[in-house]
């Protein structure tokens, strides 16, 4: 049976909160599954249950340029947890906040669906709460995720202009009425009067070499044996080394704490930041 039908549907109605342009191949092949046909289609892709964009936004793009009210779209018919999965398990990290802040709530309803596979992986994550593991996934910290929350939930314009570097991420928080300011608990919201998020230093994975700037890059090479400087600087996480980046609060960059695993035991290193860091550390204090 087709688990999808083409129909015509406002263009206002569209949502865009899990769509980015960049979707991978294999999220495109899950789709594909689940609607029982080949992506991408000629056409706008919608799920039917939530009006989420879920393929070939260009045409939407393209409509929306074009000032018309409605478009022909594939309606895609299947439960929405399994958009939620496909979402969650194929979702790129992004370092801009405005993107980031859209799918919150998706990966808060993925990781707490009751009897869902994002719950059951959260299980063997018991020492973290519903928030902390999201904001983990995203590739930012809780204290993060609570400013980017709050700032989208007050002015999502001002996310874009924090993505634009117009504005710093705490400058854009300072805007941000105390009253309206969200105090996030495990997945439970309550108004927080003159609560803010605790402004703490933290640590952020590195996931990819290539995200690196070049004296990152040198920062770890030469403080490394010569095995993992080369395949670091050959663009490859050297196996059983974990990267962390470490910040200030205020998002000074610090250096690099590495965990070295192998036969069950764990060496950690901890890597300060460069000269040419450090000097211009001095210069702005």
């Amino acid at each position: 049976m087709s688990q999808y039908k083409k129909s015509f549907v406002g263009v206002s109605k569209i949502k865009t909160d899990h769509y980015q342009p960049e979707n991978s191949k294999e999220f495109l092949f899950t789709l594909g599954v689940l609607l029982k046909t080949i992506l991408p289609l000629g056409s706008v892709v919608v799920h039917k249950g939530t009006m989420q964009l879920i393929a070939n936004g260009q045409y939407l793009q393209l409509a929306i340029e074009e000032g018309k009210d409605q478009i022909e779209v594939v309606m895609a018919d299947f439960p929405e947890a399994e958009l939620l999965h496909a979402v969650a398990t194929h979702w790129k990290p992004t370092k801009k906040f405005a993107a980031m802040y859209k799918v919150i709530p998706t990966f808060m309803k993925y990781y707490s669906l009751k009897n869902g596979p994002g719950a059951k992986y959260r299980e063997g994550m018991s020492d973290l709460t519903l928030r902390e593991l999201v904001a983990e996934i995203l590739g930012t910290n809780k204290t993060y995720l609570d400013m980017v929350e709050a700032i989208g939930d007050y002015k999502r314009q001002l996310l874009e202009h924090v993505d634009a570097g117009m504005v710093s991420l705490h400058e854009a928080f300072a805007m941000v009425p105390k009253t309206t300011i969200k105090k996030k608990k495990g997945g439970s919201e309550n108004t927080a009067g003159d609560d803010q998020p605790e402004m703490k230093n933290y640590t952020v994975p590195v996931k990819e070499i290539t995200g690196l700037s070049n004296e990152e890059l040198d920062t770890l090479t030469t403080n490394l044996p010569s095995w993992q400087a080369e395949e670091i600087g050959n663009g490859i996480l050297p196996e059983g080394l974990s990267i962390s980046k470490c910040f200030t609060y205020n998002d000074t960059f610090q250096g690099f704490v590495l965990v070295y695993e192998k036969s069950e035991k764990s060496i950690i290193i901890h890597i300060s930041y460069t000269d040419e860091l450090k000097s211009a550390l001095l210069k702005a204090a």
